[in-house]
């Protein structure tokens, strides 16, 4: 079942593929494997609609849903545009299929390239053979003139080559530095978790910005602002630059005008947001994300445990990222803080929602809250799940 809520990637936006200087071509949206059903969801608010693969959904679109997809889409950790794609047995194969996509569009004939290949159930073992030769064969789909445009970049192109099976997919990488990277977080506490992720969680949790939201953990402040930011109707990309700008094909007025048009109305502003976390070093770090963001006065963030925070509504949202046995120094110390927790829970906060990652499902009996796990990934190189549910 879709999880739907009313951020500001909520807007229907119609796709201006047909504006894209390069074309209809497959675009791949990425994102942590665990939130590709998340994705598609906010992509279909996008008007976007497309294939889910794992770890993202793959459409068909032009530079005008690549634009969407970067300026807007808080869950996609990075967009690659499929350049080439085919059958193939031997290097030969590889130049070959290679050297037939239309590499001026995407490339500057003397900008640097380089190659990332990975291989899955695939005769090619020598991965940098495989790269090198890719290499050549972009560089000879490159020759002759170059498409007017702007100066060469001195930025490298950076492709992605994947073979599994006996195909082969050459992808050019659009984002550049990952979408999670919004450009506030600087500051960070222990264990923080990416911006992307966090948003997928709201969504999963159906928080909307009308809802409260509380995190009693909330580290440098990742939930709180990024919920913060959605309610202001902020664009995550609004104020950063990606490597699609330097393709030969770009669009620079329509991208212009995108982002001047992106985020520019608040979708609700009254609900509190709340983040506590009982060292002062967390909150400070925190408050000089928000600050960053641009969205300090619309949080409220608080020096305090979990035991001593109070509601700020009569129902809402619980959000929250609990230490993990790597965190605490000691695993036997997991158990005893869930417990407390979800006892804390019960006597304050009945009738909130409550969104919790736990490094395992064992762990529910611990914490003795009615949830339902709703999806598995990884934060960093931790596996965790996520569980929502309603407290009684």
């Amino acid at each position: 079942m879709a999880h739907r809520q009313a951020q500001d990637t909520r807007r229907k936006r119609p796709s201006s593929a047909k504006k894209s200087g390069f074309g209809t071509r497959e675009i791949f949206a990425l994102t942590a494997p665990g939130f590709e059903e998340a994705l598609a969801d906010e992509l279909r608010d996008l008007g976007l609609s497309g294939r889910s693969e794992k770890g993202g959904i793959a459409i068909q679109g032009g530079e005008g849903a690549l634009r969407d997809i970067c300026l807007l889409s808080r869950i996609a950790s990075q967009v690659r545009v499929r350049v080439a794609r085919g059958r193939v047995e031997n290097l030969d194969d590889v130049a070959r299929v290679v050297r037939a996509g239309p590499w001026k569009q995407f490339v500057h004939p003397t900008q640097p390239l380089r190659v990332s290949v990975s291989v899955t159930g695939s005769r090619f073992r020598h991965r940098p053979r495989v790269a090198k030769k890719v290499e050549l064969a972009i560089k000879d789909a490159l020759r002759g003139p170059r498409l007017p445009g702007p100066k060469p970049p001195r930025d490298e192109a950076v492709v992605h080559v994947r073979l599994a099976e006996g195909k082969l997919i050459a992808s050019i990488d659009a984002t550049g530095d990952p979408l999670y990277k919004r450009g506030w977080r600087t500051d960070v506490a222990r264990a923080p978790i990416r911006e992307n992720l966090a948003a997928a969680i709201l969504r999963l949790a159906d928080w909307d910005p009308g809802t409260p939201l509380v995190d009693p953990m909330c580290g440098s402040g990742t939930f709180p602002i990024e919920a913060a930011t959605i309610s202001l109707g902020r664009a995550p990309g609004a104020s950063r630059e990606f490597a699609f700008e330097r393709f030969p094909s770009h669009d620079a007025a329509a991208m212009k005008k995108a982002r001047a048009a992106a985020g520019v109305e608040a979708l609700d502003v009254s609900a509190p947001i709340v983040g506590g976390d009982r060292e002062e070093g967390a909150i400070l770090a925190a408050r000089k994300n928000a600050k960053r963001a641009g969205v300090l006065p619309r949080i409220e963030l608080i020096q305090t445990t979990f035991h001593e925070l109070e509601p700020p509504a009569e129902t809402g949202l619980v959000v929250v990222n609990p230490p993990y046995g790597e965190r605490v120094g000691a695993r036997s110390k997991v158990g005893a803080i869930y417990r407390d927790f979800g006892k804390v829970m019960k006597e304050r906060w009945s009738g909130w929602k409550i969104a919790i990652l736990l490094p395992s499902p064992r762990h529910t009996g611990a914490l003795d809250l009615p949830v339902e796990e709703v999806a598995a990934f990884k934060n960093g190189s931790l596996p965790v799940t996520l569980f929502v549910g309603r407290i009684p």
